[in-house]
């Protein structure tokens, strides 16, 4: 039983590895020329044929709205 589970989990991760793809430190390939194309991660759905582009800050609790407001404007030419 714990082998059957086990086997399990291991086809689950490997599906999950084969539709999702976690890119970090890469820039973005684009069709124009973009100053901002390096985000901290994308996240790459091949199903979906989409990407979560993450970019990380950690401002002081007074500077969190502008921390948003900035990195939202900085990708902003990375939405099609």
């Amino acid at each position: 039983m714990m082998m059957m589970m086990m086997m399990m989990m291991i086809i689950i991760i490997i599906i999950i590895i084969i539709i999702i793809i976690i890119w970090w430190d890469m820039s973005i390939q684009t069709d124009r020329d973009i100053n901002a194309n390096r985000p901290d991660i994308v996240i790459k759905n091949k199903k979906e044929k989409s990407c979560l582009p993450i970019d990380m800050a950690i401002p002081t609790d007074r500077n969190t709205s502008v921390k948003v407001t900035e990195k939202l404007s900085k990708y902003r030419d990375l939405e099609i």
